[in-house]
């Protein structure tokens, strides 16, 4: 009887070294699984910032490093973004200078559009022909942002 009592004992604590052990397994599986997510979004974000990278240098018309590590890559990637950040805004304060010019001189007026007033955007119309031959290049360069006559320009004044 006695045997019997510590064979029940034994079965018991089979049982449940089994149920721990499928339950480290299921552990295990997700950690694995979960690495595996892990080190496929890696992947693709290596591929995204190299493929950046690449364009970049391209619109540079440079040769890229092959040497360069993701970290390396994504420092350039964020000096290059920057930079044309920087571009656009002084190409936008630009058109806006010249916007004032033009509204001063009477060849286009200023409106303010019911929906655009929220977003700061101003609509600019063209009162008369910008490439009638009485022009000079000063104003034809104003003039060459004004492709339809109507356009908008952000303003800081809003």
């Amino acid at each position: 009887m006695s045997f019997n009592n510590q064979l029940a004992n034994l079965q018991m604590n089979l049982e449940k070294a089994q149920s721990e052990a499928v339950k480290w397994e299921s552990v295990w599986t997700h950690i694995k699984n979960t690495a595996a997510r892990q080190t496929l979004l890696l992947g693709r974000i290596k591929m995204a910032t190299h493929n950046l990278y690449m364009l970049i240098h391209k619109q540079m018309r440079t040769r890229a490093e092959a040497s360069e590590t993701t970290e390396q890559q994504l420092q350039k990637i964020q000096i290059y973004i920057k930079d044309l950040t920087e571009i656009i805004q002084e190409t936008a304060e630009q058109e806006r200078i010249e916007a004032e010019v033009l509204v001063s001189r009477g060849v286009i007026e200023m409106k303010l559009p019911e929906k655009s007033h929220s977003h700061g955007f101003y609509l600019y119309i063209c009162k008369e022909n910008p490439y009638s031959k009485e022009r000079n290049s000063f104003d034809l360069s104003l003039h060459s942002a004004l492709i339809t006559c109507v356009t908008h320009y952000k303003t800081t004044n809003s």
